[in-house]
């Protein structure tokens, strides 16, 4: 079972996966907020694993307030633990020490559901997807209306075009975005408007 959260602070979207592993993809910015949430939905010390699409402070400042109440792991790709940057738009990005470190191709297995990690750098040298049957958390990489991440924050146009390209080779029924609206229909007609919109950025 998937549930969305969305966070007030740049509606930044943390989605908790309730697999026999349970998961949380994204912190976003709010703790107390998240916190309360995920205290209707599951008992904190069995929250196991957290994944960071990326390390932008929308989607991570929350993580040490998480740390200190559960116990779950932390998962983030290697290349978003040398970007020297401290902040974004006045938002410190917290210190992040993985205990899992991720190269992109790995498999995640959750118990009874597993995540395939797609390496998809561009809106941030690190950033990364999740995807399984169908099922794509695209981070910040693509949203909902053929909307794509934006790469004036460290990131660079032609890699995020190349990442949606590989996007685009998955088949895809539901976009899980790291803001804004799921994708639960047309999803494979949205991502070739990403991927179009992309091109006309180069």
């Amino acid at each position: 079972m998937i549930i969305p959260f969305i966070s007030s602070s740049f509606s930044s979207n943390v989605y908790l996966i309730k697999a026999k592993k349970i998961t949380l993809i994204d912190v976003g910015m709010e703790p107390e907020n998240l916190l309360k949430k995920l205290k209707e939905e599951i008992n904190l010390e069995d929250l196991n694993l957290i994944i960071l699409t990326h390390s932008h402070p929308d989607h991570t400042l929350a993580l040490p307030f998480l740390l200190k109440e559960t116990r779950a792991k932390v998962a983030i790709h290697k290349d978003e633990l040398t970007s020297k940057t401290k902040s974004i738009m006045g938002f410190p990005i917290p210190e992040i020490k993985p205990d899992l470190i991720l190269n992109g191709g790995e498999k995640l297995n959750l118990g009874d559901f597993s995540l395939k990690v797609i390496h998809t750098p561009g809106h941030t040298s690190g950033s990364i997807c999740l995807y399984q049957d169908g099922i794509l958390f695209s981070g910040d990489t693509i949203f909902a209306c053929g909307n794509i991440g934006r790469t004036d924050l460290g990131g660079d146009n032609k890699d995020l075009l190349s990442s949606i390209k590989k996007l685009n080779q998955l088949e895809v029924e539901t976009v899980y975005p790291g803001h804004g609206e799921i994708i639960a229909k047309n999803a494979r007609e949205e991502i070739v408007s990403s991927l179009r919109l992309a091109e006309d950025c180069q």
